[in-house]
């Protein structure tokens, strides 16, 4: 028994179908999709065809304005969004567009500006944005834009994206002191829990080793 897929449910009731990741999918699914775009046909698992386009109305036309049963037709309103990677390292995936991009209508979308990179960061982690005055996340969002530009320049290999930008911000959120209350040092610390930011130094003078502090 077959059940159909969010895919084909929003090809038959008209709705926006979102596929993710599409630079992960193996070519010979990348080619169906584009068969489905381009030719408005796709076969399906229990042998039905997904028609839509012209050649829908050729089969209508054939059939004296009936479809066949095993014929499944594409609502006019269907539309397909596919989110995909750029190739290469360190994503790893198939060239998407260079395999079905002149099916779609291409849009290239590059990493947000400083300021709505810091409004993001700041939706995420409001607390602990509100607790340091702005300041960290601030400090977060140009560390990130460094790295970017690094990454163009090829000084780095890895090119940081919003997301991991996002899941720093998220952690700082529900992670706000690394060093909890008994501080992890022999002698006794002259703040109160929670220790206010910026953290003190844990080594003040006279510095517990054996040579003299600067």
């Amino acid at each position: 028994m077959y059940e159909d897929a969010p895919l084909v449910r929003a090809a038959v009731h008209g709705r926006v179908c979102v596929l993710d990741e599409a630079d992960k999918a193996p070519v010979e699914v990348v080619v169906l999709l584009k068969a489905l775009v381009e030719d408005g046909e796709l076969l399906l698992g229990d042998g039905r065809t997904l028609l839509g386009g012209n050649a829908l109305a050729a089969a209508r036309r054939r059939g004296g304005g009936l479809l066949p049963p095993d014929v499944v037709p594409v609502h006019d309103a269907f539309r397909l969004w596919v989110l995909a990677n750029r190739p290469g390292y360190p994503f790893s995936g198939n060239a998407f567009f260079r395999e079905c991009g002149d099916a779609f209508s291409s849009i290239s979308l590059d990493n947000p500006d400083a300021a709505s990179e810091h409004a993001l960061l700041s939706h995420v982690a409001p607390t602990y944005d509100a607790a340091t005055h702005g300041r960290v996340l601030a400090s977060l969002t140009a560390a990130f834009a460094e790295l970017r530009q690094l990454a163009e320049r090829g000084a780095i290999s890895h090119p940081y994206s919003m997301r991991e930008a996002v899941a720093t911000a998220r952690h700082l959120e529900t992670n706000p002191n690394p060093y909890p209350y008994p501080y992890p040092y022999p002698y006794p610390y002259p703040y109160p829990y929670p220790y206010p930011y910026p953290y003190p130094n844990p080594y003040p003078y006279p510095y517990p080793y054996p040579y003299p502090y600067p």
